[in-house]
Order: structure tokens, then C-alpha cells, then sequence
């Protein structure tokens, strides 16, 4: 495992971000309607220190992605508070992005004055408008059905922006959606663009159990849960547990 996946999960719990619960009772309910034994609240970074931290490990994944990106987009609406502090700390890393996102009201006045169909991006984003054929790297909190993240692409493609070689979120809970399909996988298929996560939820069990991070049972049922919910990967990885093996025989 990459260092900065374990330093992250290591600000993740001292933050207090990242919980993994022995008790039912504090379990959380997602948007999915799953009831879920661990959460990450990426929310609780609200501040200049805590979402400096954060920019630095999303630079790293994007730059340990191999994709040399040209401009970040931030999906609205988690994704557009990402994407100039990612972009500052992609340039302390030696990395000069420039950034964007949508406006929610066309602008009519200013620059975006008597522009050509080309320039008309400049009505509907803020910040840098990408060019013709800038590598546009996407952002945004984390994967559940990818609703936003389809909008994003349809909107960016829309605007004559094609060149979209990847989605960076911080926490790839590695489930699949509902209906069973692996919601990452296919909307990678679909859109073509690679989806890249600070950390995915192995990693998560991986480190909180190698390092004893967490209690027993609220381990067991962390792996419980992705053994339920998890893509097939993810199951894999966790292995079988007791539950399956009875019910198997």
C-alpha cells in the first residue's frame, strides 16, 4: 500500500471522519438505505487546515494516477469546494492545474459578453475554461450511484470537453448498487473515464486491523458487510467469513 493511503486512513481517524462501530445502535444509514457499520463524513473537513490535508492526499492519488491533467473539474456540489485547494497542493507538488466548475445561472454579463459558440464555456463555468482538448480530471467526495458524476459527464461533453481520463473521490466503499451491479465498474465502462480513490474500503480494513486500530467485533463486522455488499474484489480480498461457511454447507 501506497504511504499516503495509510496516512490518510490515520487523519481519517484522528480527525474523527472515519468511524467503524461495534454497536448496531450507532450504525448510519446511507443514501443507498443500507445500514452501513462504518462511515466516512468527508463533510467534517471545514476548515483551512483540515481541507488542506485533504487536497494533499487527492493530489497524490491523481499524480500516482499516472494522468497528466491540464485543469480539475469539481462536481457539484462536494466536488466544486475541492477543486482549487487540489489544485494549490498539485502545485506545491510540482504539478500546475488550473481548475473550474458549472455555474447555476448562465452569465450574461462581463467576459461573457458578444463570445463565439466556442467561448460561450465561460458563461457556464468559473475559473479556468478548459481548452479543446484539455485533460480534464473530475472530483468529488465519494461514489455511491453516480448520479452527479453522469450528470458532470454529460454536461462537460456537452460543452465539446471529450477528453475526460479520470474521476479522483476520496473513499471508494467498494459496494455494489442496487440490483447488484458494480456501479464503479459500469459507469467506467459507460463514460470511458477511470475512477481513482484516495483509499477503498479493504484498505480501511487492512489497516485498521493491521495496526489494531479498532475493536474485534467492530472489525468483524466491517468484513461482514463488504462480504454482503462489497464488489467482488472486495469480497475477495476479505475473504470468507463464518457466516458463509454455514450457510454454505
Amino acid at each position: 500500500m501506497e504511504e499516503y493511503k495509510s496516512k490518510f486512513i490515520d487523519f481519517l481517524l484522528n480527525t474523527g471522519a472515519l468511524n467503524v462501530f461495534e454497536n448496531p445502535s450507532d450504525d448510519r444509514t446511507l443514501k443507498s438505505k443500507r445500514i452501513s457499520p462504518w462511515f466516512v463524513n468527508i463533510g467534517d473537513f471545514n476548515d483551512g487546515e483540515s481541507s488542506n490535508a485533504l487536497a494533499g492526499f487527492y493530489a497524490d492519488a491523481i499524480i500516482n494516477s499516472g494522468v497528466e491533467a491540464n485543469v480539475l473539474y469539481g462536481i457539484p456540489d462536494k466536488g466544486v469546494g475541492l477543486a482549487a485547494p487540489i489544485a494549490m497542493a498539485m502545485a506545491a507538488k510540482g504539478h500546475n492545474v488550473g481548475w473550474f466548475f458549472s455555474r447555476k445561472d448562465e452569465k450574461t454579463h462581463g467576459e461573457a459578453t458578444n463570445l463565439g459558440p466556442e467561448d460561450r464555456i465561460k458563461k457556464l463555468t468559473v475559473g479556468r475554461a478548459p481548452k479543446q482538448n484539455d485533460a480534464i480530471v473530475q472530483l468529488d467526495d465519494v461514489f455511491t450511484a453516480g448520479d452527479a458524476k453522469y450528470e458532470a459527464n454529460t454536461f462537460l461533453k456537452s460543452l465539446g470537453r471529450t477528453n475526460l481520463p479520470l474521476l479522483a473521490i476520496a473513499v471508494d466503499r467498494q459496494e455494489v448498487a442496487i440490483g447488484s451491479r458494480e456501479a464503479i465498474a459500469e459507469y467506467q465502462e459507460k463514460t470511458g473515464t477511470r475512477v481513482v480513490s484516495i483509499v477503498n474500503a479493504v484498505d480501511v480494513y487492512n489497516v485498521l486491523k493491521e495496526g489494531k486500530l479498532a475493536p474485534d467485533r467492530a472489525l468483524e463486522r466491517l468484513a461482514n458487510y463488504i462480504r454482503v455488499y462489497g464488489t467482488k474484489d472486495a469480497r475477495a480480498a476479505i475473504g470468507t467469513g463464518l457466516e458463509q461457511k454455514v450457510i454454505g454447507r
